[in-house]
């Protein structure tokens, strides 16, 4: 979560090798109510055409959200399939920080007594990256897991994106158009109380009236949030086991994200 899945997704959806799921995160093994649908309602969230696809491909950040959705790994074990896992990995500070800059949207805030040290534990439990992978390593072969770093994909998309390809067992050499980062935090539209009486109203409105409308009944996240020196220093005191294993057990470079300990 907030660690460029969805600019990931748009990007590998241009490829003419992979078919898409609709919607983006169908949460379909981290969700009961999904998961009690069965594995042909699944199925049929995609255009798959096996005379051109040879990758189906979904973004659900929920399967890397331990303990909140504790079954993921375990429900994908059990299905017959050919599955491979693509998990981008994120300083946890900034993480953290993007997740609440989103979570403004929601009107969930950092708590505002100045002295505090506490983070809402679900947004530390995400940033557990050595926990959360190790679910899936203990369930399925080492060479079927890809460990990304968001800043590879901020900084030379067009590498990461080939290393991806190869990954996947599809053409490398295909060009992908550059865009804009998706879903970022910075710019979301906190719902103003109108907009939920408004909204389903301008369903049949184009897009371009409809986030007008939305945007004038609310207000737009200009600013981030930063956490506090107090707050960093709990986050990496909470984080600092679970970092070193993901150095040492999963060899991942943990040094672009200045982690002081």
């Amino acid at each position: 979560m907030k660690s460029g899945t969805t600019t990931l997704f748009d990007y590998l959806a241009q490829h003419p090798e992979i078919s898409q799921s609709t919607p983006k995160e169908p949460n379909f093994f981290a969700c009961d109510t999904n998961f009690s649908q069965g594995i042909d309602w699944y199925r049929g969230l995609w255009n798959f055409d096996p005379n051109h696809h040879k990758i189906a491909l979904e973004a659900s950040t929920h399967y890397t959200k331990i303990p909140g959705f504790p079954n993921a790994a375990e429900r994908i074990e059990s299905v017959e399939g050919n599955f491979k896992f693509i998990y981008i990995l994120r300083d946890p500070i900034e993480r953290i920080e993007s997740q609440y800059t989103h979570s403004l949207s929601a009107t969930w805030k950092l708590n505002d007594d100045p002295s505090s040290q506490l983070v809402n534990s679900h947004a530390i439990n995400v940033s557990r990256y050595a926990k959360q992978i190790k679910e899936y390593y203990n369930r399925f072969p080492a060479e079927s897991i890809l460990l990304l770093d968001f800043n590879d994909l901020k900084q030379r998309p067009l590498q990461l994106l080939a290393e991806v390809c190869r990954f996947l067992e599809i053409d490398p050499d295909f060009q992908f158009t550059l865009k804009a980062a998706s879903n970022k935090s910075k710019g979301k539209i906190i719902d103003g109380p109108m907009w939920h009486l408004v909204g389903p109203l301008t369903k049949f409105l184009p897009d371009h009236q409809r986030n007008q409308t939305r945007r004038f009944l609310g207000k737009t996240i200009n600013q981030k949030v930063h956490l506090s020196d107090k707050q960093r220093e709990f986050v990496l005191n909470e984080l600092k086991d679970d970092l070193l294993k993901l150095k040492s057990e999963y060899s991942f470079d943990i040094s672009k994200w200045k982690m002081y300990f």
